[in-house]
């Protein structure tokens, strides 16, 4: 059964793009975001994920785009947000650092599929589709 995931690209009034920093395999930066639960929306899901993860509360202003990767049975619905407000927040089990970053100097190591929607969401992509076939190899990009 294929996994949905929900992610957001979140800025702030500064222009500032929200990363998180995972506690688990490359420790690599990426966008807060999860995994669609059972009988959730998706913007419900993704501004709970928003939440969980960095104590960001965020609306969201738009849709980017579907990024599937066919070879692992994932997809996710990516999304446009801004920070409304910020709540008390603390390293926990699944994220080490939770921070605002220059669009222009985004933290590393980032992953390939994290780097790509940052780089879609910037260039204001919407409609995107993309296929990957295996790690880093491309089959499908639509978009406007």
């Amino acid at each position: 059964m294929t996994t949905i995931g929900v992610f957001a690209g979140v800025l702030d009034h500064g222009g500032r793009a929200l990363c998180v920093r995972h506690n688990y395999g490359d420790f690599d930066w990426g966008m807060p975001g999860g995994r669609l639960e059972v009988g959730e929306d998706p913007i419900s899901a993704v501004k709970r994920e928003i939440f969980e993860e960095t104590g960001v509360v965020a609306s969201i202003t738009a849709f980017i785009g579907v990024y599937s990767a066919a070879y692992r049975d994932d997809m996710v619905l990516f999304f446009a947000g801004m920070a409304t407000e910020r709540a008390q927040w603390s390293p926990n089990d699944e994220i080490m650092e939770a921070d605002f970053f220059p669009i222009k100097s985004l933290p590393q190591p980032m992953g390939l599929n994290a780097r790509l929607r940052f780089d879609d969401m910037i260039a204001g992509n919407r409609g995107v589709l993309r296929t990957l076939s295996e790690p880093g190899c491309f089959v499908h990009k639509l978009g406007i």
